[in-house]
């Protein structure tokens, strides 16, 4: 368990590193807030042959009300097959609907394949998640790569709160002609996020995260920094 406590915050500190230095070379800094609701879990109750099928349903909205009145809506959906207790394949799709002040409001059509990984370790969890998206709209489609890690680590003395932090980088796979939201080949976007969770009733089944997200974009003329609260409520049933 010491073990993966000193490797859980050993790659805290260098997450910390890379984000300092990342704030070194972004010219444009905005500040934002995004919520979020995500219910998931498995289909046991309906039957026990469905019980490693799973599901998820996830509704979020963004505000960059400090700037401008540009806001973000993605409610998302997906299916899953547990392969092994700790490892789940899911299909599923999101539509992401944009309404940018400053520019033509937008939407994409996302659908997406991914493999979530959990380990679970005493008084530690780890949890990995890869994605590959389809990024449509009226245009073209864009193939972009999305690894997602996050560890939580209790805090001493209570069973109700832990400490939460993950990290994703985004990899876009090709070049799209979109001339609002589009994408260039490469790694062009990172997020941290840090906080506090709570776990909201006994059966640990709903908790809270609450805490800073860094968003990093790397744009053609100057990268971008977003400066963002994070609410995030999940629902395991």
């Amino acid at each position: 368990m010491n073990r993966y406590r000193r490797r859980f915050a050993s790659t805290v500190c260098f997450l910390l590193v890379t984000l300092v230095s990342g704030e070194a070379f972004a010219e444009r800094d905005g500040e934002q807030l995004w919520a979020m609701g995500a219910l998931q879990g498995g289909f046991g109750f309906i039957s026990p042959k469905l019980d490693r099928f799973k599901g998820y349903l996830e509704f979020q909205g963004r505000w960059r009300s400090f700037e401008s009145l540009e806001t973000a809506f993605i409610p998302r959906f997906a299916l899953g097959y547990a392969i092994t207790p700790q490892l789940t394949a899911f299909a599923g799709f999101a539509n992401v609907e944009f309404d940018n002040a400053r520019k033509k409001p937008y939407s994409e059509l996302r659908p997406y394949q991914q493999l979530t990984w959990n380990l679970p370790v005493s008084g530690f969890t780890l949890q990995s998640r890869t994605r590959l998206e389809q990024r449509i709209n009226q245009e073209n489609l864009g193939w972009r790569l999305r690894e997602f890690v996050k560890g939580t680590v209790p805090v001493p003395g209570t069973d109700r709160i832990y400490l939460a932090a993950y990290d994703e980088m985004f990899f876009e796979l090709d070049d799209t002609t979109w001339k609002v939201g589009g994408q260039r080949r490469g790694f062009r976007q990172n997020r941290f996020f840090m906080g506090p969770g709570f776990r909201l009733d006994e059966s640990k089944h709903v908790s809270l995260e609450v805490g800073y997200l860094n968003q990093w974009v790397d744009r053609k003329l100057h990268d971008r920094v977003n400066h963002v609260l994070s609410l995030n409520l999940f629902l395991n049933y």
